[in-house]
């Protein structure tokens, strides 16, 4: 038995850790999990992981994934992870991982019909925080990334507070630097002494306000973790870009911009220190909801 299940990275407009809510937009870099399934005369699941993408998450999301999908049935699992998102720089890797390995397992089983992606996105927000990965569960990255499109969520509460998209005509560019950022739980305390900015940053968002909130929710964190891309922010905005900001804990740079202006923004971005990705906003199928 096996199964393919994928996910989408994401960029944040507002990150939940300020005050527990979040706003995240599904993006085109993508993860792929390989999920081959078969039975087993063990009590307890069989794990084989190649070495390059046996982590702690995957290793937890798979376990899951099995407890979920197949918890009456002994079976030995291998896995195999293909993914283009950036670790550890804001981009939601960790949370793409995890709900491609949750789909490959669904569709490894042979389930008639896909879980809801909210039940999914809620597993795969326990398994952030069993491991250490995540302060908030990160439902809303988890989230985005199944469904697309953009979505507004209580991390704590695990509830969707509002479903949107992305206007057709926005563009995104990436600045992704070679470091990584801490662990989020690392974090958290620093980030919770903006909870009022991040509070107004989700009102504007669920107002339909995008890019005010994701230069107000830049602001914010930029001053929790010490990083003052103010520079960068007024050259990109002179240059044509209509907002940018930090996505997640950073460090990458998400800009949001329309096609005309794509050139004279892509010169702004440093040219060294890290790449520049181009990608697309996922819009959600069907109408907006």
């Amino acid at each position: 038995m096996g199964g393919v299940g994928s996910a989408f990275g994401a960029v944040s407009f507002v990150n939940a850790m300020l005050c527990g809510q979040g706003c995240a937009a599904a993006i085109s870099l993508r993860a792929e999990a390989e999920v081959a399934l078969e039975e087993s005369a063990r009590a307890t699941p069989r794990i084989r992981i190649a070495p390059e993408a046996d982590t702690p998450l995957a290793r937890a999301a798979l376990l899951s994934a099995l407890r979920r999908f197949a918890p009456d049935a002994s079976l030995s699992a291998e896995l195999a992870l293909r993914s283009n998102i950036p670790p550890a720089r804001g981009l939601k890797s960790s949370s793409a991982v995890a709900s491609a390995i949750f789909r490959a397992t669904e569709a490894a089983v042979g389930s008639r019909e896909p879980a809801p992606a909210e039940e999914v996105a809620r597993l795969v927000a326990d398994v952030g925080l069993s491991v250490g990965l995540s302060a908030t569960g990160a439902f809303d990255d988890a989230l985005a990334g199944l469904e697309s499109g953009v979505v507004i969520t209580d991390n704590p509460r695990r509830q969707v507070l509002a479903r949107t998209a992305a206007p057709k005509e926005w563009e995104l560019l990436l600045w992704v630097p070679r470091s990584t950022h801490a662990p989020a739980p690392q974090l958290h305390e620093a980030l919770q002494q903006f909870a009022s900015e991040g509070e107004e940053a989700v009102r504007q968002a669920r107002d339909g306000n995008l890019l005010p909130a994701l230069e107000r929710n830049t602001r914010a964190v930029e001053r929790a973790l010490g990083i003052d891309h103010r520079p960068l922010h007024d050259e990109l905005r002179r240059k044509g870009a209509l907002a940018s900001g930090v996505t997640g804990l950073g460090p990458s740079v998400a800009v949001v911009l329309k096609p005309e202006s794509r050139r004279s923004v892509r010169a702004a971005l440093p040219a060294s220190g890290g790449e520049i990705l181009s990608a697309t906003f996922v819009a959600p199928p069907g109408p907006s909801r």
